[in-house]
């Protein structure tokens, strides 16, 4: 699962196919969201939703980007998804 991590921290911004990823570390989709769940304390989907956010809201502060240009730096497409996103997890508007 080590590597699955890994290989999600780096591509994050990425569109992620979940399945070719269980797939390369030898496991079926159903096994690896179980695993990964058990392991890392949420599932591969949140994992890189909160990688995303996070990244983004360092984008936000430390390069004063506005919230649409991180948001499409990040892996989003729709701005109105990631603010929503956004506000789930940090409780504030992008």
């Amino acid at each position: 699962m080590n590597w699955a991590v890994g290989w999600l921290s780096s591509h994050f911004s990425q569109p992620i196919d979940h399945s070719s990823v269980a797939e390369k570390v030898g496991m079926s989709t159903a096994s690896y969201y179980r695993r990964f769940r058990e392991i890392v304390g949420s599932t591969p989907s949140q994992f890189v939703r909160n990688l995303r956010l996070t990244e983004a809201k360092r984008l936000m502060i430390d390069e004063q980007l506005e919230a649409a240009q991180a948001c499409h730096r990040v892996g989003y497409d729709s701005p109105t998804y990631f603010s929503r996103e956004f506000r789930n997890l940090f409780g504030e508007s992008a």
